[in-house]
């Protein structure tokens, strides 16, 4: 692990969410994408990315927004799933990631306390 790369925050109020992270505070909206009734927006924050996902039409307007997970950068995906794996931990098998050209994992849940925890690999071609 050589960085964080991106964090999630889950919202029921993604437009209220987007004006407090956007308008607000002025981080830079870099990309949206509207996949199965989830939308992601992605804003950088410095050298990281702060992705705010919801429901396209949520369920629950109202609930208080959650952290849905952490991400974090490393420069070769499938040598720390096997590294992982030597050490007893359960991760998921290599897979391409929702940006372009990159390569994720995560952990299985029950092995980062209920945070959904991924490992990603940039500049893959």
């Amino acid at each position: 692990v050589h960085a964080v790369d991106h964090v999630v925050v889950a919202s029921s109020h993604m437009a209220a969410c987007l004006r407090l992270w956007q308008e607000t505070l002025g981080l830079d909206l870099r990309l949206t994408l509207d996949r199965n009734g989830r939308s992601m927006h992605f804003l950088l924050m410095g050298q990281a990315i702060l992705e705010l996902v919801g429901e396209t039409e949520p369920a629950h307007p109202g609930d208080n927004d959650t952290l849905g997970g952490i991400a974090y950068r490393v420069k070769d995906v499938p040598a720390t799933v096997e590294r992982l794996r030597a050490a007893g931990v359960e991760i998921s098998d290599p897979r391409d990631g929702n940006a372009p050209d990159t390569v994720v994992a995560d952990l299985k849940p029950g092995f980062s306390h209920d945070v959904r925890t991924l490992f990603i690999q940039k500049e893959v071609k």
